[in-house]
């Protein structure tokens, strides 16, 4: 079976046989990015493609960032927000940022900072992230990986304050009943 494989002519090329490609949108459609004759247009640049790529990309970092915590980010996770009475969210992606954790019902970004946060570099990549989460009318509560070692309840008593006044209300209980 095998060696009458190796004696079959070889395929013409696919190009021969494959339908010839659609000419790109023009004008206005071209700029909404519309679906013209089954084919998403674009506007001739790329972005769409681009987008879904680096949303896959996010995912990804995301998932792989769950996978690997940090000490501090699993304490607070196992032994707060995991209980909480409302979903809490962990490496949620966010437009093109992923935060530590995310409670979509009050809006609150959750980010614990290590030291490379302290850096000048650093500084500015956490302002850059946190305008672009208050444009979308999230609140950025940060605490560094020490406060967490050193002061955890404050953090969670901090955390529980926040998320009360942020719209559950103080009759609130952050475990159920």
């Amino acid at each position: 079976m095998i060696a009458a494989k190796a004696n079959r002519a070889p395929h013409p090329p696919l190009s021969k046989h494959l339908p010839r490609k659609a000419a790109a949108p023009r004008g206005k459609a071209a700029l909404r990015g519309e679906v013209q004759n089954g084919i998403m247009t674009d506007g001739g640049n790329g972005v769409r493609k681009m987008e879904d790529k680096n949303r896959n990309n996010i995912r990804n970092v995301s998932r792989m960032l769950r996978k690997n915590m940090t000490r501090q980010e699993r304490r607070l996770w196992y032994d707060f927000l995991k209980k909480l009475s409302i979903p809490v969210y962990r490496q949620k992606p966010l437009g093109n940022y992923v935060v530590d954790f995310y409670i979509a019902r009050v809006r609150l970004v959750i980010e614990l900072d290590g030291s490379q946060h302290y850096h000048p570099k650093g500084r500015m990549m956490d302002e850059k992230r946190e305008a672009y989460l208050a444009e979308t009318g999230n609140l950025t509560a940060r605490y560094s990986n020490y406060d967490v070692d050193t002061n955890f309840e404050g953090v969670c008593l901090d955390l529980i304050r926040i998320i009360r006044e942020r719209g559950m209300g103080d009759d609130w209980q952050p475990f159920g009943e």
